[in-house]
């Protein structure tokens, strides 16, 4: 009963929210030819029939299939150094059927940004060849502040 009175709650306030709008509109545009409005939004059959009528055309964009999906993963990820083969990005794509667009690249961006909280929670790293690699919670290594003063803290590396 909560929830439907909130969901009931939020299309009545989003519908009110795009009356205004076009109240609004109406009042400056009055007069004014050649006028375009482009509006999207992810939930189309939540706006009520009134406003949707105020478009003369409407144009439905469905969500990616899997090889959309699959190159918007690698597109997100572009020249970012991967290990990822390409039967794994078929993986992620099959995995990510309902994603969208804007889905896919926000789970892109919080996976990179996984290699910067590593960072941050690990105190010491250890040479690996040319790369610093985090050290295991039992070793001693290099802090963060001692590869910079090396010069190397480029080359720190987390995966």
């Amino acid at each position: 009963m909560a929830l439907s009175y909130i969901v009931s709650f939020h299309l009545y306030t989003c519908n009110l929210e795009m009356e205004i709008f076009f109240n609004t509109f109406q009042e400056v545009c009055d007069g004014v030819k050649d006028v375009l409005i482009l509006a999207a939004t992810n939930t189309p059959f939540a706006l009520d029939q009134a406003i949707r009528r105020r478009f003369d055309k409407r144009i439905y964009v469905p969500l990616p299939d899997p090889e959309a999906r699959k190159q918007i993963f690698e597109i997100r990820i572009g020249n970012t150094p991967k290990t990822i083969s390409d039967t794994e990005f078929e993986d992620l794509a099959k995995a990510t059927d309902g994603f969208s667009g804007s889905d896919i690249s926000y789970f892109v961006k919080d996976a990179l940004y996984e290699v910067v909280r590593a960072i941050r929670t690990t105190k010491f790293f250890k040479k690996s060849g040319e790369k610093w690699v985090p050290c295991k919670s039992n070793e001693k290594g290099f802090t963060l502040q001692e590869i910079d003063k090396k010069g190397e803290n480029s080359k720190v590396w987390t995966s």
